[in-house]
């Protein structure tokens, strides 16, 4: 069970949401039991998570005085960022943890923007603790009728898969930033 764990946790630093699912694959399939992967799952995500924000705190604004990054940014954008974080950032933590894509660059923006490690630490942890749980179980019901479905239609189910990471990389690259100006956060 502990290597099974250990696993859950490592693989949360190269995709949170993937390895919950995978942890919810081990647990139905009687690999590891429920609480344990939970466990390690969050531990993993807790410790991922809070190297990106003190990443950001280490590089600081500092960051945008180096190229490419002060091409993209001056000075002004940087004090109203601070700013626009400070009275929105609980929301954008919170909701970055149901956005894949986002954790990064809003927890490094965090760390970068120097908001408050416990700020930050309640307002990014406590979605995890209700997150985390809920995509592993989930995962363990989906799974198996996942993958039932793979092998019935095993022929064309690796071209659907397929055309559903397409789908979404378009939606998330494409269309959310065509209409994300035109929505007020």
């Amino acid at each position: 069970m502990g290597v099974y764990m250990l696993l859950s946790l490592l693989a949360t630093w190269l995709s949170e949401d993937l390895a919950c699912i995978g942890a919810g694959l081990m647990v139905a399939q009687g690999m590891i039991e429920f609480w344990p992967a939970a466990l390690a799952a969050i531990l993993g995500i807790y410790v991922a998570d809070f190297a990106l924000y003190i990443a950001g705190r280490l590089l600081g604004i500092r960051i945008f005085s180096i190229p490419p990054f002060k091409w993209l940014i001056n000075k002004e954008h940087i004090e109203s960022a601070v700013l626009w974080f400070q009275k929105k950032g609980p929301i954008i933590l919170i909701a970055s943890r149901f956005i894949p894509g986002s954790r990064i660059p809003v927890y490094l923006s965090a760390g970068i923007l120097k908001n408050r490690a416990w700020t930050f630490i309640f307002y990014f942890g406590f979605p995890v603790l209700l997150w985390t749980p809920f995509l592993i179980w989930i995962s363990v019901f989906a799974v198996d009728k996942i993958l039932s479905f793979y092998h019935a239609y095993d022929d064309y189910a690796l071209w659907i898969i397929a055309g559903l990471v397409v789908i979404i990389t378009l939606v998330l690259k494409y269309l959310i930033p065509s209409v994300k100006d035109k929505i007020e956060i």
